[in-house]
């Protein structure tokens, strides 16, 4: 069965809130996205509507992944606040996303190190929830005021994935972080010698450096290994620097 409806536009109203914003996603996904308000409690969400013209199977996906989205309640997974057959709501993201660090400041490698072992519970959560990510990547991530991180995760996204291919994917949003977008998936040792020169400990960057290159490991092990990191464990003379979200 094919379900059929408007999906609105920004700058309108759908059920209690205000479409403020559509936002671009630059993979494909059965939803629109809208950064909106309530209309009843004048907060900021962010909302996915079903497109039209998406499959029964389709929308019983959505429904499922939203739902088990919302029970994950992490901290460090941006949280879904309301299900619906046709849509959900997700507390609002800054627009502070974490790609805008990769390959900066090396004096912020130890705060680098922090948001990597984040975002590696996150994923943990999420696969112990029973889901994948199935599009993990530094622009999927944003930096709270607090200085910790909020992984989004596209509710109508590819489900096809595995939790290895998120694994696979955070070793490449990492290697990103560290050395800079679109850095070279090189042989692990050469790898891991440039992530150590860039700030990562030498274990933690051989690590990424061997998943990187075709390894596998569950989350909850790639959690284990960067927990050291989470209370800025270890000597080291750098500040915690706080990040601001920017307005446009």
């Amino acid at each position: 069965m094919i379900y059929r409806w408007r999906v609105p536009a920004a700058g309108e109203t759908f059920a209690h809130f205000q479409l403020d914003t559509r936002v671009e996603r630059p993979r494909v996904t059965v939803t629109e996205t809208f950064l909106a308000t309530d209309i009843e409690s004048g907060a900021a969400v962010m909302l996915e509507v079903l497109r039209a013209g998406v499959t029964g199977v389709e929308k019983a996906r959505f429904t499922t992944r939203a739902r088990r989205l919302q029970a994950v309640k992490h901290p460090y997974v941006l949280a879904v606040l309301e299900t619906a057959p046709t849509h959900c709501v997700l507390e609002a993201p800054t627009n502070h996303v974490l790609e805008e660090h990769a390959g900066i400041a090396i004096a912020r490698s130890r705060q680098k190190l922090l948001w990597l072992s984040q975002v590696a519970t996150a994923v943990a959560a999420l696969h112990k929830g029973g889901m994948v990510h199935g599009a993990l990547s530094l622009d999927e991530i944003t930096v709270s005021l607090d200085a910790s991180v909020k992984v989004t995760v596209p509710v109508g996204g590819d489900v096809s994935g595995s939790p290895l291919d998120d694994i696979r994917a955070f070793a490449a949003a990492a290697c990103d972080l560290i050395l800079g977008a679109g850095a070279p998936a090189e042989d692990a040792k050469t790898l891991a010698e440039r992530l150590h020169q860039a700030g990562a400990p030498l274990e933690t960057a051989a690590v990424i450096a061997r998943i990187r290159t075709g390894s596998s490991m569950t989350s909850e092990d790639l959690a284990e290994k960067l927990a050291p990191f989470s209370d800025y464990a270890g000597p080291s003379t750098e500040p915690l620097l706080p990040i601001v979200p920017r307005r446009a």
